[in-house]
């Protein structure tokens, strides 16, 4: 795919390659004075953009027509507003430092009341969902909820209900479920078992959708019931998932692939050939489907850098 737009990266990124990089060195609020300016991306409907940082969950917010990333070796939300005359990539919540083998961020996402929760993978040690305020100012970590357990998929249907993903184990023995989170605090009430490693998991329309890394498959279940699953697409290691057009849905890969799947069920690859990606967002506005692929050094091994794509959807 052309590079149409670049991000400039200062010297310090050279350390994103190596694994053991520090939890500062990709903290970007301590970028202050580098170009993080993006020429040309507005409305721009295809783009492969260097990043300062690690890539993961993705949110497009079509109100302020921003773009939020989860900035996994921060810990931070950043915004790319669009709507700004700089159009530059920016801090818009700080999370709750914590050690790098214990973080990794998963999914980020806006609730109706403007809040924002993100989860933190843990590693077996500290999973959490994160709670931040609408301005970014504030971040609590949901009470309740067990820290062994990994999480990455966060999802809130149209009754402000939420669901995440969560496992324990490695591929290709993993132990998945999906739970229900109460975000007073008081727990979650698990709502399928059974799933091999849960990592999207979307609401959408009547159905609950639950891509499970482990037995390349994307399960669905009625939200009016969740539980019992069947099969709605079959495709390689899918990874994040994001509503798209006409209640379609785009699913990322750790296989490097990006997919669209009908309402049927069946799946359509859009591209091909890239690292794993991670994170996905659709802009039904312009017609465009952003995806994050991250710094291939961390957590998959090997040299490169971390990128945000963006492709046109007709």
């Amino acid at each position: 795919m052309k590079t149409i737009a670049m991000v400039a990266c200062v010297a310090a990124l050279a350390a994103c390659d190596d694994d053991t990089t520090s939890l500062g060195t990709q903290d970007l609020s301590m970028t202050e004075g580098a170009d993080m300016t993006v020429p040309d991306m507005a409305v721009r409907r295809m783009a492969d953009v260097p990043l300062m940082f690690q890539p993961e969950g993705l949110w497009w917010d079509s109100a302020s027509q921003a773009l939020y990333l989860a900035n996994d070796k921060g810990p931070q939300i950043i915004k790319w507003d669009e709507s700004s005359s700089t159009a530059a990539f920016q801090v818009f919540a700080k999370l709750p430092d914590i050690d790098p083998k214990f973080g990794s961020l998963g999914q980020v996402i806006q609730l109706e009341d403007g809040s924002w929760l993100t989860t933190r993978f843990g590693f077996g040690a500290a999973g959490a969902v994160l709670k931040t305020d609408a301005d970014g100012q504030h971040t609590v970590e949901v009470g309740g909820l067990n820290p062994a357990h990994e999480r990455i998929g966060l999802t809130e249907d149209a009754n402000g209900n939420v669901y995440t993903g969560w496992f324990t184990g490695s591929m290709p023995v993993a132990n998945g479920t999906v739970s229900k989170v109460a975000l007073d605090g008081s727990g979650e009430t698990d709502l399928v078992t059974g799933v091999g490693k849960p990592v999207g998991v979307l609401a959408l329309g009547d159905q609950l959708y639950i891509s499970d890394q482990m037995n390349n498959v994307i399960l669905k279940t009625p939200l009016a019931s969740p539980g019992t699953t069947t099969t709605f697409a079959s495709l390689p290691n899918p990874d994040e998932l994001a509503a798209g057009p006409s209640n379609t849905l785009f699913a990322v890969s750790s296989q490097g692939s990006v997919w669209q799947i009908a309402t049927d069920g069946t799946p359509m690859m859009l591209e091909d050939g890239y690292k794993a990606l991670r994170g996905v967002a659709y802009d039904a506005d312009h017609k465009r489907l952003f995806f994050s692929e991250p710094d291939s050094g961390s957590p998959d091994g090997g040299a490169g850098m971390p990128m945000l794509h963006v492709i046109p959807i007709d």
